[in-house]
């Protein structure tokens, strides 16, 4: 069963421009240091984003940014609440039309904040003949930081504070997250995202 996702993915797409370095540091595990900043691409995505057959494909964050090895290319990320057929090959589109309007290596990443504990979609395979070909990208499951809700509490990670489908969020209530809680929980992480993150336990 396909269910949209909820509207609160913009308050999503500000943190991640607003607070990069925590982004990667909570979900990738990667410190960013002294890179530069990332630069947003969201204005260029109507350019590839239309496809005759598969219809339009909504990004949810693209930035271009350099990797650990110095090197540019673009981050897409994409956030997902709830359970989609077909969502591994719509990151594939994704994939290889960014390459092919940009000539980037592109970084794909999909935030998983649906309440599945098996769902976990992260490769695409085409086959024909003697030929295959595998597209993997990687996936940050939100139920899998359950197991550090203690840690998450004291955290000034805003990631970790941020309103609904995040992971104290869905850590607090594995299996309850709906639309209400979702529209409610959007107003929160507006009012942190305005607050500057004051409110986070540890935030200066």
């Amino acid at each position: 069963m396909d269910i949209p996702n909820a509207d609160y993915d913009s308050v999503w797409k500000q943190a991640i421009e607003l607070y990069w370095p925590d982004f990667t540091e909570l979900f990738l595990l990667e410190e960013w240091g002294g890179r530069p900043s990332p630069e947003s691409l969201d204005q260029e995505l109507a350019k590839c984003s239309r496809d005759s057959k598969l219809g339009q494909f909504r990004v949810d964050k693209l930035l271009r940014a350099p990797g650990v090895d110095g090197q540019p290319y673009l981050w897409h990320i994409e956030i997902q609440v709830a359970r989609q057929r077909g969502f591994a090959e719509r990151m594939f589109v994704c994939q290889y039309r960014l390459y092919e309007h940009f000539q980037l290596p592109v970084r794909s990443i999909a935030i998983l904040g649906d309440r599945s504990p098996t769902w976990r979609p992260n490769r695409f395979d085409l086959s024909a003949g003697h030929t295959h070909m595998t597209f993997r990208f990687e996936t940050i499951k939100l139920r899998d930081f359950s197991h550090c809700l203690e840690q998450l509490l004291v955290s000034d990670n805003v990631f970790a504070w941020l309103g609904g489908g995040t992971p104290v969020y869905l850590a607090h209530a594995p299996g309850t997250f709906n639309t209400r809680d979702c529209q409610r929980q959007t107003a929160d992480g507006t009012a942190c995202l305005r607050l500057g993150a004051k409110e986070i336990p540890g935030r200066i």
